[in-house]
């Protein structure tokens, strides 16, 4: 069974608050959308051992998803934003709509998270 954990982003402050579900201001958050977006943990790791969350910008190497791997460029990659849909997780492709499926995600790195770096979601 997974840990059911969150974090938010104080949309005011710019800042990540972490282990916001141990906090009474948690209630506080989820009540405030205007103020805080509040992701929760997805359960999963990436390649570093790195808690993987709602928002993250993951890097994973085409050559780690394909169902061909020795087609793929060693080189080539993309770029995916981790989001809740159609009730499951899912690591939605920047610039293509597409997804890949989570049994993959352990083969990704966490490069960011897209109230830090949305400049990495404009690369591809």
């Amino acid at each position: 069974m997974r840990k059911i954990k969150f974090r938010a982003w104080d949309k005011k402050n710019n800042i990540m608050e972490e282990d916001v579900h141990k906090s009474d201001i948690f209630y506080d958050m989820t009540a405030l959308p205007d103020y805080y977006h509040v992701m929760q943990f997805t359960g999963l790791l990436d390649r570093n051992g790195k808690e993987i969350y709602e928002g993250d910008i993951l890097k994973v190497m085409d050559r780690a998803i394909s169902a061909i791997p020795s087609e793929v460029d060693p080189n080539s990659y993309m770029l995916s934003i981790v989001e809740y849909y159609g009730g499951q997780f899912d690591a939605r492709v920047v610039g293509t709509g597409g997804s890949w499926h989570w049994h993959a995600w352990h083969k990704a790195e966490i490069i960011g998270i897209i109230y830090e770096n949305n400049e990495l979601t404009a690369l591809n």
